[in-house]
């Protein structure tokens, strides 16, 4: 393994990928910029330490098949090591934006590291070129010391069990794929519940991302009525936005419980 391999070392290893998918090669930033848009190009450039193609998920180098679909003929697993300051999630977003397949994208920043995916779908009918389909779905933070990932037990240590490519679903790359980002999504649920559980199919992934969805726009909302009530003067305002501020705080609480069901 190369030393820039190795930054993202933790993570690639939880994948358990045969040595037969390693790629373990260095990508130019240059390659990559060239295919943003000019606006991104700046805040990508200046984000990113170095770039690596970790893995290339195949038939041929891990023995399942690609998708019938035509959106995962395989999968690639990209690192990107991001400098201090860098707008981590806008750059991953524009990573999975750029590359033309299937990514799980590894990013290895000073306060730990991350896992993401985003599905793709054909462009348009009878083009190879395969476009993002959706948003990305993004772990939680895991920290690292030491070349080592320091949550190795409780719903952590279990979601990162979960992500070994044993552990997803083999009828194809596609399936595969979904695989990940249902764990990455239950990641984020075990965060808050203290328990990892993966969707076991496509009907309780969705009902799992729009309970998660439901819940960033309920504390971004409660942000918004905390900022209102530090400038609210007038005394029937305060009440008004204490009355609004306790509801979110109840709507909150019963988005948790179904999260824990």
């Amino acid at each position: 393994m190369s030393a820039l391999a190795a930054r993202f070392a933790p993570l690639l290893g939880a994948l358990g990928l045969p040595v037969s998918a390693r790629a373990d090669r260095r990508i130019p930033k240059e390659q990559l910029l060239a295919q943003m848009p000019p606006a991104d190009r700046r805040t990508v450039a200046d984000g990113i330490e170095a770039l690596a193609w970790l893995a290339a998920l195949k038939p041929q180098t891990v023995g399942i098949a690609a998708a019938p679909d035509g959106s995962a003929p395989e999968l690639l697993v990209i690192g990107v090591d991001l400098r201090p300051n860098a707008q981590a999630e806008r750059i991953v977003e524009r990573i999975h934006k750029a590359m033309p397949y299937p990514l799980l994208v590894i990013e290895a920043g000073p306060s730990g590291q991350r896992a993401s995916v985003g599905r793709k779908r054909p462009a348009a009918r009878g083009e190879a070129r395969l476009v993002l389909d959706g948003s990305i779905e993004r772990s939680p933070l895991v920290e690292v010391a030491d070349g080592q990932l320091l949550q190795g037990e409780g719903p952590d240590g279990a979601a990162l069990r979960a992500l070994a490519l044993e552990a997803q679903p083999d009828a194809d790359l596609g399936a595969c794929y979904r695989g990940w980002g249902w764990t990455l999504m239950a990641w984020r649920a075990a965060r808050i519940t203290g328990t990892f559980r993966r969707p076991a199919d496509e009907a309780a992934a969705l009902q799992l991302s729009g309970l998660l969805a439901s819940r960033e726009a309920l504390l971004a909302e409660a942000r918004q009525v905390e900022r209102e009530l530090g400038r609210a003067a007038q005394l029937r305002q305060q009440v008004e936005l204490r009355q609004r501020h306790r509801a979110l705080g109840e709507q909150l609480t019963t988005n948790r419980e179904a999260l824990d069901r």
